[in-house]
């Protein structure tokens, strides 16, 4: 992850932290890792956050299918004094309605701006990130945009099994070409 985050930061001159703690889980203590990024894109303040909470189960086993395994905690959150911009939920589809509906997408965006709800639509790091819901049965991300205070906030958080850099790469690259 420090390789990742210190490409990514050099790239768009940005800050890497990293603290290392205890988290309880009930009956032992177990390590917690908090990595954090901060840079500035296109007008944009992009912070990352990204928690390992470790497990003794850390092993995968086809039993729980990894359910009791380590925690991989992911939060996008990208600021912006953009005043105009209208907010919006990216909902998933479930599977039961994919099998029923004719539509192929994986996903519907919920805003007042129409504009706004195709251009996510066609958006391809926005389907690609919500396509690796096929891979993971644990990744079902929260992605909204919304202002307050004369400040928008775009937000991506979601939980993994285990890291996947390309998913990041494509939440990053999102965030960074975002304009509503």
């Amino acid at each position: 992850m420090e390789e990742f985050l210190k490409k990514i930061s050099d790239r768009h001159n940005g800050t890497i932290n990293i603290t290392e703690s205890k988290w309880y889980n009930g009956h032992t203590y177990m390590p917690l890792y908090v990595y954090s990024l901060l840079f500035n894109a296109n007008d944009l303040n992009i912070q990352f956050r990204y928690e390992f909470r470790q497990s003794e189960f850390s092993k995968l086993k086809s039993i729980d299918g990894g359910a009791f395994g380590d925690r991989h905690i992911f939060e996008f959150t990208t600021t912006s004094n953009k005043k105009e911009c209208p907010g919006f939920k990216v909902n998933e589809i479930g599977i039961f309605k994919r099998i029923i509906s004719k539509r192929k997408s994986l996903f519907t965006i919920t805003s007042k701006s129409q504009s706004l709800c195709k251009t996510l639509l066609k958006n391809p790091d926005l389907n690609q990130i919500m396509s690796f819901g096929n891979c993971d049965s644990e990744f079902s991300p929260n992605i909204s945009g919304k202002t307050k205070e004369d400040v928008y906030t775009l937000k991506i958080a979601f939980h993994l099994k285990q890291i996947h850099y390309d998913l990041l790469e494509n939440c990053f690259q999102f965030l960074i070409k975002f304009e509503a």
